[in-house]
């Protein structure tokens, strides 16, 4: 799957889907190629255009809760952020940009219940405030 934007004075097109269960994500922004490749399919993929970063939620059979990882658009690895700890199992779900906000789908486990709540992420110190269930 490619998905192809404009962000600002740059051109990104990312190379990824969930259905292709494929480790390697890779984009091309002013026509530079770069990708990463994990051991297993990450989770979600998404762009936080107002950072000008590329985010990848890793598997947490891979990552544990440390499975938020920021590119910068050329590839070099940026930031490494594990979900805080709500519950046993706590990782990153998703993270998206809407009106420069980021918002953070965590997931997490109670006496054996699963949940997920979405928050604002503070993408300079990894906190999650403002959680909600996300359904």
């Amino acid at each position: 799957m490619e998905n192809i934007m404009s962000t600002g004075p740059h051109t990104l097109k990312i190379n990824w889907s969930i259905w292709d269960r494929n480790p390697t994500v890779s984009w091309i922004c002013d026509g530079i190629l770069a990708s990463v490749t994990m051991k297993l399919p990450p989770v979600a993929v998404s762009h936080l255009q107002s950072r000008e970063l590329i985010a990848v939620v890793g598997d947490f059979d891979e990552f544990g809760s440390a499975n938020l990882l920021l590119y910068s658009y050329d590839g070099t690895h940026q930031q490494t952020i594990a979900a805080p700890t709500l519950g046993k199992n706590a990782q990153f779900g998703e993270v998206l940009e809407n009106n420069r906000d980021i918002e953070a789908t965590l997931g997490f486990q109670i006496d054996a219940v699963w949940k997920e709540e979405t928050g604002h992420l503070n993408l300079d110190d990894g906190t999650v405030i403002n959680l909600h269930r996300s359904y």
